[in-house]
């Protein structure tokens, strides 16, 4: 598909259409930086092509450059009036920018919209919960549900409202119902190793905490090389035990150590 679409672009270089099909390509090839920069190339070519502006705000939130993804929101709004997830879009920029009630207003015009969107519905419960309005977080979260039981990203929301209302009877047991649908979400996992830790079962929760590691993006590093790791599993009678920083640049020191269990 990289190729194909290439060459496209070599025989018609002066196509918007081409150069935002290849930013979509870059961009489900986990290259948003590069995928990037043909959505602007394509926006360059056609400052009024809608797909390349809402393509390009989607990267610039992905890549934490909220105020330049807001900007083509605008612009974007502009060029395709009453877009429901340009509406969507903007919330989610808003709400990593902490501006929290124009992120509620904004996943609200998106629900207006789209009444029946479960995404838009999480997104406003969201947004309350970070309004401290759990209760009514709570019904939106419900909604959501009714509208894709199975929704995952809502029930990791609900586990965060529960959390912060100290009804942790139900939270173990969403977090159990999460597992169930999806065995294998790590963010899932480590969410309930840590709710573990804070209501004392240390054992589950320690061990809940491996999934880390397969998270990708988390500010945490290991040792590369030959360097067991102690999981408290054996004994550690006549060795040594390394407990090291998570920063990259201390990290980066120990690589010559191996005498670590």
């Amino acid at each position: 598909m990289l190729f194909r679409s290439d060459k496209a672009i070599q025989l018609k270089p002066d196509d918007a259409a081409l150069w935002t099909s290849l930013g979509g390509v870059l961009k489900e090839l986990n290259r948003p930086s590069d995928a990037l920069l043909c959505f602007q190339h394509a926006l360059k070519l056609d400052p009024h092509h809608v797909d390349a502006a809402f393509r390009s705000a989607s990267v610039l939130v992905h890549l934490a450059r909220l105020e330049e993804a807001l900007a083509l929101c605008d612009l974007c709004e502009q060029l395709r009036p009453l877009h429901a997830m340009t509406f969507f879009l903007r919330s989610v920029a808003l709400r990593g920018l902490k501006r929290f009630e124009e992120c509620l207003a904004d996943a609200w015009r998106a629900h207006i919209l789209e009444p029946g969107n479960a995404l838009f519905c999480n997104g406003i419960a969201d947004a309350l919960q970070l309004l401290d309005r759990f209760e009514e977080a709570l019904e939106w979260l419900d909604r959501a549900l009714r509208l894709q039981p199975s929704f995952v990203l809502a029930l990791v929301t609900k586990t965060e409202v529960l959390r912060k209302l100290h009804r942790f009877d139900e939270l173990l047991a969403l977090h159990q119902h999460i597992r169930s649908i999806d065995p294998t979400n790590a963010n899932a996992e480590l969410s309930l190793a840590n709710d573990n830790l804070l209501l004392g079962n240390f054992e589950a929760g320690w061990k809940g905490r491996e999934a880390r590691w397969r998270i990708a993006g988390l500010p945490i590093f290991s040792v590369d090389g030959p360097v067991p790791v102690w999981l408290g599993e054996e004994s550690i009678a006549g060795k040594t035990v390394l407990v090291y920083p998570r920063s990259e640049e201390h990290t980066s020191e120990l690589q010559s150590h191996h005498d670590i269990v």
